[in-house]
């Protein structure tokens, strides 16, 4: 737990030194996907944590603070995603080590949510998400990955518009699954 504010301070500084000026749109892009996916992680795993009364207050806040970093990797994830810069090698290990986390922690959420945790295979994601992380920071082009991207606009491509536009629909999917899951709507 104590690795995240870590690698969340990291990725907000390859992200600045990356992005010399102000770019509004890469921060609106990446806050509409953070919020979209951070409302499916409120809904599905934080709440419940919450609304356990039958875990100790400590196991709820430490069970809690996991998703919250999550939506804070994630929103940071689809800032560097969303802002123009070099994509090298290690920008792709970078990222899929912070998917590799996410899907690990994610999926440990929902297993402890309705039975013990037992090693799986979803230890091995973990690591895989380490070794990513290393072999990240051990790629020679981890030196160009914070190098400032040339003072222009991301284009506004096809891929970008349906990321944005699955984003903006988490809101109403949330909802209709909760209507097919049975989940309540009320607290």
């Amino acid at each position: 737990l104590a690795a995240y504010p870590l690698v969340a301070i990291g990725l907000m500084l390859l992200i600045r030194t990356r992005r010399a000026s102000d770019d509004w749109g890469g921060v609106i892009d990446s806050t509409i996907v953070t919020v979209g996916l951070g409302l499916v992680c409120w809904v599905f795993l934080m709440r419940p944590t919450v609304l356990d009364s039958s875990d100790p207050l400590l196991d709820r806040l430490i069970g809690l603070a996991y998703p919250l970093f999550d939506v804070l990797l994630l929103g940071l994830l689809a800032r560097l995603v969303f802002a123009p810069g070099a994509r090298t090698a290690a920008y792709r290990l970078v990222s899929a080590a912070v998917v590799l986390t996410l899907v690990a922690d994610g999926a440990f959420d929902a297993i402890t949510l309705v039975s013990e945790y037992e090693a799986t295979a979803l230890d091995a994601v973990w690591l895989l998400g380490y070794v990513t992380w290393g072999a990240a920071a051990l790629h020679p082009s981890m030196r160009r990955l914070s190098e400032p991207a040339p003072q222009r606009d991301v284009p506004f491509t096809r891929r970008r518009l349906a990321a944005l536009a699955a984003a903006s629909l988490m809101s109403p999917g949330t909802l209709a699954a909760q209507l097919v899951l049975g989940v309540s709507l009320d607290g």
